[in-house]
């Protein structure tokens, strides 16, 4: 057992067995561990190091009266830690999943709209040669009518009539 395995150990214990000044050194010398355990693995996210150093204290004395004084109180603490770390990580993907950001190698998002302005060229020529925008005349163009006509229009295009059957059930 490491110093700090029987530091933290006793001061839990004593914790445990109503030793208030005891606790609260544990959880002060527990808070420094944990930011330092969360700086190594959050390189990236440092903006979250306090928040979840706060959360995992949290977990901790939630929990207290879950620790087996015959097991190792680190591993106790790391594996909470690791379940919060994970949490973390979830809620920031599903976050990240919802937005685009403008630093990828596509340009930044930019391929979006160079895309769409080839073929506002390529539906604006095809209108001046033919006069046509039909649909069936867009199709030798490889588009569809409402994709070539939304690449056409410089500003969106507001419906104002009523859409019932789209407002059904909500």
């Amino acid at each position: 057992m490491g110093l700090g395995e029987v530091r933290f150990r006793g001061l839990l214990l004593g914790g445990l067995a109503d030793d208030s000044s005891a606790y609260h050194t544990f959880l002060k010398e527990l808070s420094g561990h944990l930011r330092a355990f969360l700086r190594k693995r959050l390189v990236n996210l440092a903006e979250e190091v306090e928040d979840l150093a706060q959360e995992l204290l949290l977990a901790v004395h939630d929990q207290r009266h879950t620790y087996d004084p015959g097991q190792p109180i680190t591993a106790w603490i790391y594996t909470i830690a690791r379940h919060k770390l994970i949490d973390l990580l979830r809620r920031r993907s599903h976050k990240e999943l919802l937005n685009d950001p403008l630093d990828e190698e596509d340009g930044g998002g930019l391929g979006v709209f160079a895309a769409l302005s080839g073929a506002r060229s390529a539906v604006s020529r095809h209108l001046v040669r033919t006069g046509h925008t039909d649909p069936d005349s867009l199709r030798s163009l490889g588009r569809s009518a409402p994709i070539a006509l939304v690449t056409t229009t410089d500003r969106p295009i507001l419906s104002r009539s009523p859409q019932p059957d789209r407002c059904q059930g909500l």
